[in-house]
């Protein structure tokens, strides 16, 4: 078993991270390289769907980010995630995820590939995704209730091998430095200054390709 952990709600950070901790303490910052050898990275947990039970480990990264970049950087995407595209944000804000589901291999416009897998430049021709499949809440309650069911669960349970990273703290020169050492402390690791990401990371759309930065 892997001695990480990386947990967090959909588009919330858990690729930028990731790769933080691959660059810093592995020796590449290639996040699917080190998916289930060095980092066990499950970018997304249903809440209600076999609830919040991480195995526990050295350590568990819980990414959390502010409720309304996540749900932007969904809607954003939303074609490639199964979810319909002739919506406003507002209406998209508004709905229930069940009702903005769409069939299984819609096919995707070309402005609504994504660009993924450590800088492969490949686009998603079809959706292939339903990470909201069947949920009854809408975008905003239902980021809630993911946060709020890990922050139930480390406390109730008294787990202290289970770490919040806030998603502003990794963009922030003083806070990334911070999380990269306690990360390093619980590795055995002494350092005291680590390296940023400074390239994209994870999804991305064409009209972003040219961007610079770790948002993704």
């Amino acid at each position: 078993m892997s001695d990480i952990a990386i947990y967090g709600h959909n588009r919330s950070g858990t690729q930028v991270l990731s790769a933080s901790i691959g660059k810093n303490f592995y020796d590449t910052d290639n996040y699917e390289f080190l998916f289930n050898r060095y980092i066990h990275s499950i970018p997304y947990v249903p809440i209600n769907k076999g609830g919040v039970n991480p195995p526990k480990i050295k350590l568990n990264l819980y990414v959390w980010r502010n409720v309304l970049d996540v749900t932007w950087s969904i809607y954003r995407v939303r074609a490639n995630l199964g979810l319909k595209k002739d919506i406003s944000y507002e209406d998209f804000l508004r709905t229930p995820y069940k009702n903005l589901q769409t069939a299984r291999n819609t096919p995707l416009d070309e402005e609504d590939w994504v660009y993924m897998n450590y800088q492969h430049r490949t686009g998603m021709r079809k959706h292939s995704i339903q990470t909201f499949a069947g949920f009854n809440y809408t975008p905003v309650l239902h980021h809630q209730r993911h946060i709020m069911s890990w922050t139930r669960f480390k406390y109730e349970n008294n787990r202290d091998d289970i770490y919040f990273v806030p998603y502003h703290m990794l963009q922030s020169p003083a806070g990334f430095q911070e999380i990269m050492k306690h990360i390093g402390k619980v590795l055995g690791d002494p350092r005291k200054e680590f390296e940023r990401i400074n390239h994209r990371v994870g999804w991305y759309l064409e009209s972003e390709r040219k961007l610079g930065g770790s948002y993704g």
